[in-house]
């Protein structure tokens, strides 16, 4: 019973750092800037000043205090607008089930506390030198057996693990899960015109084609989440809203795509891929520069820490130092043709794995046929086709255990980009070219 408590309380904690410090009550953004913006908006500028916090000496428990004691001002300054908004009815039932939902799957998630592989030998050991009061640069150098994998799922891991309640480890993965969740929401508020029951049952639907408790400690559902927010954002930038809710979305975005270069390796190609589709499908010049310029600098930075300060000789699990192209055997026609087959198969094979790969697949096939009638989906099948290049590339070149690198990843690559083709269903729903 007490668990359960601080289960709950873990969640009110959640919540009050996703409702503020940014609201309708705080800021006037603008009256169309949705209750899910403002999370949005909540949840990254969170995540990316910890993010910053990371590399510096500053304790878990000092900047939770700072975060902590600015939004329960704000709250206290605010809880009669807070206490009127929850009395309201309008989406009671939605916002219900959003927070039966998240308590149902922290308490799954308690009573399933075993680590998958990666998760116990990579992020684990990331996530105890964080909690153990090193920042990035040192338990990178010193403490760290994989520094080439990025950091910023267990460093959240580590300060909602040291910021809980009760001082539970699994407390910090409930923050993956619950902005998992949060996504699922985001993703399906998108739809215009449609009851609570049926955004109910679709959300329902996708955490059942999708959730997958033995990836416990991964971070295949942190990039997921980040991976829908940046497109979220970036459908809107692109569907011409007005300059000051522009601005707004633009920086969103940017900030999306920083932080999925540092979930993990392939987020650096996710955040390019949306890089070069702005460039493409925006014709704000000043815009196309800044965010070539951050994403650059967050690149090189990457691989300058890599190269230089921990003296790495890989990068995105290849070695710097050997040259792929040496090895006549791996690029004559069979050896591609077999590894190329063997491919499509184990991706047939993650859509029974995973059956929301199999509806990503179907909202592409769908969105294509429709292209001309919904030609705001074009970026996100843009997005598809870059990324089906970026997965084959890799089991072509794969320096290790061809077989093995597959069947240990492929699934998880797919259902890691899987949430954001979703929109292109929802873009299609909303042109009313098929019904729900």
């Amino acid at each position: 019973m007490i668990e359960l408590l601080q289960i709950f309380l873990q969640l009110v904690l959640f919540l009050l750092f996703s409702y503020f410090p940014f609201n309708k009550y705080t800021t006037s953004i603008s009256s169309t800037f949705s209750n899910e913006d403002y999370f949005s908006l909540n949840i990254l500028n969170l995540i990316f000043f910890l993010l910053i916090i990371s590399f510096l000496n500053i304790s878990l428990k000092t900047s939770f205090i700072f975060f902590f004691l600015i939004n329960t001002i704000l709250l206290i300054l605010n809880l009669k607008n807070i206490i009127l908004e929850i009395k309201n009815k309008k989406n009671i039932f939605l916002k219900l089930f959003f927070f039966l939902i998240c308590i149902f799957l922290f308490v799954n998630q308690a009573q399933n506390l075993q680590l998958g592989y990666d998760g116990l030998q990579i992020w684990k050991l990331k996530t105890n030198n964080f909690y153990n009061g090193y920042n990035y640069f040192e338990s990178a150098s010193q403490y760290d057996l994989v520094k080439q994998y990025p950091h910023l799922g267990s460093f959240l891991w580590a300060y909602f693990w040291e910021n809980s309640i009760g001082n539970k480890e699994y407390f910090g993965r409930l923050f993956h899960i619950y902005i998992y969740i949060f996504s699922l929401f985001l993703l399906v508020s998108s739809l215009k015109k449609i009851d609570e029951i049926k955004k109910i049952i679709l959300i329902s639907l996708l955490i059942f084609f999708s959730y997958d408790i033995e990836l416990n400690g991964y971070q295949e559902y942190l990039i997921f989440s980040l991976l829908i927010i940046a497109t979220r954002f970036l459908l809107k930038i692109t569907n011409k809203e007005n300059r000051q809710k522009n601005l707004f979305y633009f920086y969103m975005f940017v900030i999306s795509l920083i932080l999925i270069c540092y979930v993990k390796n392939e987020g650096i190609f996710y955040s390019a891929f949306f890089c070069i589709i702005f460039i493409f499908f925006k014709k704000l010049y000043s815009k196309k520069i800044i965010l070539v310029s951050i994403l650059t600098f967050v690149i090189i930075l990457q691989f300058y820490i890599s190269k230089n300060v921990h003296n790495l000789d890989n990068s995105f699990q290849f070695s710097l130092n050997d040259n792929i192209f040496n090895n006549q055997n791996l690029f004559s026609f069979t050896e591609i043709f077999y590894r190329i087959s063997m491919t499509i198969f184990y991706s047939v094979h993650a859509m029974f794995k995973y059956p929301i790969i199999l509806i990503s697949f179907f909202a592409v096939l769908l969105s294509a046929y429709n292209i001309r009638k919904s030609k705001e989906n074009m970026p996100l099948l843009f997005f598809f086709f870059l990324n089906i290049i970026f997965i084959f590339s890799i089991y072509i070149v794969t320096p290790f255990p061809f077989e093995w690198h597959l069947q240990t990843s492929i699934k998880r690559l797919y259902l890691q980009t899987s949430g954001l083709y979703i929109f292109l269903i929802i873009n299609i729903i909303n042109k009313k070219l098929i019904k729900i």
